[in-house]
């Protein structure tokens, strides 16, 4: 169903949070992973937006996965590997964050 995501089979939201995104360079989401973390979903806030993720702080809009304005992306991936989140807007923006676990 649209607007909605499955936590299953996860047993733990390990952490969430909004965090706001600085134009002009990448920023970790979240800033310190949860070391459980198995999965984590990013949501773009912005309403004008696409944010651009990334593996580590090279990641730039011309490199980065998109995630256009209002939309949500689920990551698996291991505890100790951050994202990194960039755009252009020239002004900060927000994205919410969750880590699951099990």
């Amino acid at each position: 169903m649209a607007g909605q995501v499955s936590l299953e089979p996860y047993t733990q939201i390990l952490a969430h949070n909004q965090q706001a995104v600085p134009t002009g360079s990448a920023t970790a989401v979240p800033l310190a992973a949860a070391t459980a973390r198995h999965t984590i979903l990013i949501k773009n806030l912005d309403t004008a937006t696409t944010i651009y993720v990334g593996k580590d702080a090279t990641v730039t809009t011309s490199t980065g996965y998109p995630i256009e304005k209002g939309v949500e992306a689920v990551f698996t991936m291991t505890a100790a590997q951050p994202l990194y989140v960039i755009h252009a807007k020239g002004s900060d923006l927000t994205v919410a964050w969750m880590e699951l676990g099990y």
